[in-house]
C-alpha cells in the first residue's frame, strides 16, 4: 500500500458571493506552503492570500494587492511568489517571510506574524499591510483558541529586479532567497536573509547576489561540451523561444533544474548550498537532459531522480548521481497511453510535485486531470475517466471544445480538474493534496466569473511509509489526517470485542489466532479470492489532543504482531490502543509529574512493538548545551501510560531510525 485518497475532495473559496468590484477573470496561480508547515500561500493575478495548513483550513490573512480593476495592466499583475527559506544559522524571526513578484520586475518581501493584542496597536506603521484582530474563539470540537491574537502582514522591502522589456515567468525558493526567470532566460537569485546576526530585516535591502543567462551559456562551446550532448538547434537562434517556464532548486544535490519554453531542459550545480553573496554560485558543472518538448521539471533527492514533464503528457525519470557533464540516463517513464489517452486528450505534464517522502510525485496537466503515481510507477489517483475516450470534454467525445458548457448539462457532473491544473501543493506529511484548476477553455469574461476556489484532496498513506516499524501488521494500517483505517476481519472483530478475553489464560492463543487470520485474509486478498470479501476497514478517529496545533500531524504509527495494540506517534507526544475492541479508546503517555495530568511533551524518532512492551526512540535536548541526546524507552500496555511507569530507559549514540 502507500496513497489513496479518502472521501470527496473539499473546496476553499477564496471570497464570498457577494465579493464585488474584484476582476472577472481572476484565477489562481500559485500554491505555496512554508518550511514551517504552518501557513498555505495563495495567489491570484491580484490578490494574496494566507491560509492555515494545518488540521483545518482558516483564512487568516487577505490582501488585494492590485485594489482595482483599472489599475490592472498586461505587466502590473502577480505572476507567482515564493517563501525564502532562511538557512540553518538564520534566526527563528526569519521564518514567515515571502516574496510576490509581478510581471514587471517588481518584487515585494512580505513578513507574516502573530502579535498579541497588547503588542499589535503599538508596531503599527506605514509598513502596516494587514491585520486582522481574532478576539473570538472557535466553538470546533477539534481545536479551541481562547488568546486574543492578530494576523499581521508586514511589507519589509520593495525591490525593482530589472528595467528591461523582460516579464518574469518562474519562482522558486532557495536558502536565504529566491531564484527568479525571466523571458530573456536570465536566472536571478535575490537574497532576503543576510547571515549576519546584527542585520535586522527592516535594515537589511534584498539584492541580486548574482545572475547568468541561460541561452548564452549553452552558447558557448564549453559549457555545451560541459553539459553532455550538444543542441542541434542552439536556443539562441530563436530569441521567441527562450523564456525560463519552469525551474527547482534543490539543496539536497545542490543543483538548479531549469526548462526553457523551447522545450530544453538542464541541470545546473552549484558550488554552495548556503548561497552566499560573496562567491558566484552557478558553475559549468551541469548535467544534461532533453534537447526538446519538456514542459516542467521536480527533484526526487532520495532517489537520486529528477522528474522532467513532456508536451506529450508523459513523465520521464532521470538518474542524476552522474559525473557532472553526461547525459542522465532514463530510469522510468510514466504514461497514461495504456489507459487509452492520448497527448491532446490532457496536454502537456505542467506541474511536478514530489511528496516529502519521495514515494508518490504528484502530476497535473494543462487541459485536464490530476493523478498520483507512486515511484515505482502505480497509479494511485486520477480525477478523469477510468478509460481515455469516454471524458464529456475530450476531443473523441464531442465535437469540439467550445461545447463544453453543453456537455457540462447533460452528464450533470464535473469531474475535479477537467479544465486542468494550474498548482499542485503537498500538505504537512502528505496528509493533503492541494490543487488549483485552470481557467476554462470556453471561459468568456462577460458570461460568468472564474471559481477562485483551491481543492483539497484528503489522503490516507500506508504505516510503513516513512515510518520505523516495517512489519506486516503496521502494513495493514493507514495514516490520515484526523483517524487511522485499520484493516481487519469481520469475523476477528466479532470474536475480539469482548475484552474479558484478554484476561484468561487463553489471550495468547487467541492472539495467535488473530495474527494467523490477519495474514490468510491478506494473503487472500492478494491472490483476489472470496474469503477477502470479509475485509473490511475499521476507522480509529485520534484523540481530541491530536487535532490541535501542538501534536499534529500525526508521524508514525507502529502495530505488534498480535494486531491488538496500536502506537500513535504525534508531533509532540504518544499514544496507544486496541483496536480489537468494539470502541478502541486511547491511552496518552501523561507526564507523572504534572498535577494537571497534562501530557507529557516527548519527540518520537522511532517507535515499534515487543510483543506487549512498546518500544520508543525519543529525542532528548538538553537545557544547558542545546546538544540534541537520543534514548530508548520501554513502556508496558498493561500499566498506567505515565512517564513514571516507564519500566527501562538507555542512551543511544545517535537517532534512531528503524525498529525490527
Amino acid at each position: 500500500m502507500g496513497y489513496f485518497a479518502l472521501g470527496w475532495p473539499k473546496k476553499f473559496p477564496l471570497y464570498d458571493a457577494t465579493t464585488s468590484g474584484l476582476p472577472s477573470d481572476d484565477e489562481i496561480l500559485s500554491l505555496k506552503m512554508d518550511p514551517t508547515n504552518q501557513y498555505l500561500l495563495v495567489l491570484t493575478s491580484t490578490c494574496i492570500q494566507i491560509w492555515s495548513s494545518g488540521s483545518i483550513r482558516l483564512r487568516l490573512a487577505s490582501l488585494q494587492l492590485i485594489p482595482s480593476p483599472d489599475n490592472q495592466t498586461p505587466h502590473n499583475t502577480i505572476v507567482s511568489g515564493s517563501w525564502a527559506s532562511p538557512s540553518s544559522h538564520s534566526n527563528e524571526s526569519d521564518f514567515g517571510r515571502f516574496l510576490i513578484c509581478l510581471k514587471n520586475g517588481t518584487l515585494f518581501a512580505i513578513s507574516i506574524s502573530h502579535q498579541n493584542a497588547s503588542t499589535s496597536q503599538s508596531n503599527a506603521s506605514d509598513s502596516l499591510l494587514y491585520s486582522f484582530f481574532n478576539s473570538s474563539s472557535t466553538t470546533s470540537t477539534t481545536q479551541s483558541n481562547t488568546n486574543h491574537h492578530s494576523i499581521t502582514l508586514t511589507l519589509l522591502h520593495t525591490f525593482q529586479l530589472f528595467t528591461t522589456p523582460s516579464t518574469v515567468t518562474a519562482v522558486h525558493s532557495a536558502i536565504n532567497g529566491v531564484l527568479i526567470g525571466d523571458s530573456s532566460s536570465t536566472l536571478s537569485y535575490i537574497l532576503l536573509y543576510h547571515n549576519n546576526s546584527s542585520v535586522t530585516p527592516s535594515s537589511f535591502t534584498p539584492s541580486v547576489a548574482w545572475s547568468c543567462n541561460v541561452t548564452q551559456l549553452l552558447s558557448q562551446p564549453n559549457a555545451l561540451h560541459t553539459l553532455g550532448v550538444p543542441l542541434k538547434d542552439s536556443p539562441s537562434s530563436n530569441t521567441s523561444t527562450r523564456a525560463i517556464i519552469d525551474m527547482e532548486f534543490c539543496q539536497e544535490l545542490n543543483m538548479v533544474g531549469i526548462v526553457l519554453e523551447n522545450g530544453v531542459s538542464l541541470i545546473l550545480g552549484t558550488y554552495s548550498c548556503e548561497l552566499s553573496e560573496s562567491a558566484p554560485s552557478i558553475h559549468h558543472g551541469g548535467r544534461w537532459l532533453r534537447g526538446s518538448q519538456s514542459s516542467s521539471i521536480a527533484f526526487e533527492p532520495q532517489k537520486m531522480l529528477v522528474s522532467v514533464g513532456l508536451s506529450t503528457g508523459d513523465i520521464e525519470h532521470y538518474y542524476v548521481g552522474v559525473p557532472a557533464g553526461d547525459l542522465c540516463p532514463i530510469v522510468r517513464r510514466f504514461s497514461l497511453s495504456g489507459w487509452y489517452f492520448e497527448p491532446n486528450d490532457v496536454g502537456p505534464a505542467v506541474v511536478l510535485k514530489w511528496s516529502a517522502d519521495g514515494t508518490v510525485l504528484a502530476v497535473g496537466w494543462k487541459l485536464r486531470g490530476l493523478a498520483l503515481w507512486s515511484s515505482s510507477g502505480c497509479r494511485l489517483m486520477w480525477t478523469l475517466p477510468q478509460i481515455g475516450g469516454t471524458l464529456p470534454m475530450s476531443a473523441r467525445g464531442m465535437s469540439s471544445l467550445n461545447s463544453a458548457n453543453n456537455n457540462q448539462n447533460r452528464y450533470g457532473f464535473q469531474h475535479p480538474m477537467e479544465s486542468g491544473v494550474q498548482d499542485i501543493e503537498w500538505g504537512p506529511r502528505g496528509l493533503f493534496l492541494w490543487a488549483a484548476a485552470r481557467k476554462p477553455l470556453s471561459f468568456k469574461s462577460d458570461s460568468r466569473r472564474v471559481e477562485r476556489e483551491f481543492v483539497e484532496f484528503a489522503l490516507m498513506k500506508s504505516g510503513n511509509v516513512g515510518g520505523s516499524c516495517q512489519n506486516e501488521a503496521t502494513r495493514l494500517c493507514m495514516i490520515g489526517s484526523d483517524r487511522l483505517l485499520f484493516l481487519r476481519t469481520a469475523t476477528t472483530g466479532s470474536t475480539t470485542a469482548n475484552p474479558s478475553n484478554t484476561k484468561n489464560n487463553s489471550s495468547l492463543e487467541h492472539s495467535v489466532n488473530t495474527s494467523s487470520s490477519h495474514r490468510n485474509s491478506a494473503n487472500a486478498a492478494e491472490r483476489g479470492s472470496s474469503s477477502a470479501d470479509s475485509l473490511d476497514w475499521q476507522h480509529i478517529p485520534y484523540p481530541s489532543e491530536y487535532l490541535t496545533a501542538s501534536h499534529w500531524p500525526p508521524r508514525m504509527v507502529a502495530v505488534n504482531d498480535s494486531f491488538n495494540c496500536i502506537a500513535l506517534a504525534g508531533t509532540q507526544s504518544v499514544s496507544i490502543c486496541n483496536p480489537m475492541r468494539s470502541l478502541p479508546k486511547w491511552k496518552l503517555l501523561v507526564n507523572s509529574n504534572s498535577s494537571t495530568n497534562e501530557l507529557d511533551s516527548i519527540k518520537v524518532c522511532a517507535l515499534a512493538w515487543f510483543r506487549s512492551v512498546l518500544v520508543l526512540g525519543v529525542e532528548l535536548v538538553d537545557s544547558k548545551t542545546n546538544q540534541l541526546n537520543y534514548e530508548i524507552h520501554f513502556y508496558s500496555k498493561d500499566l498506567n501510560f505515565e512517564t513514571s511507569k516507564r519500566l527501562k530507559s538507555k542512551a543511544l549514540s545517535a537517532k534512531p531510525l528503524l525498529f525490527d
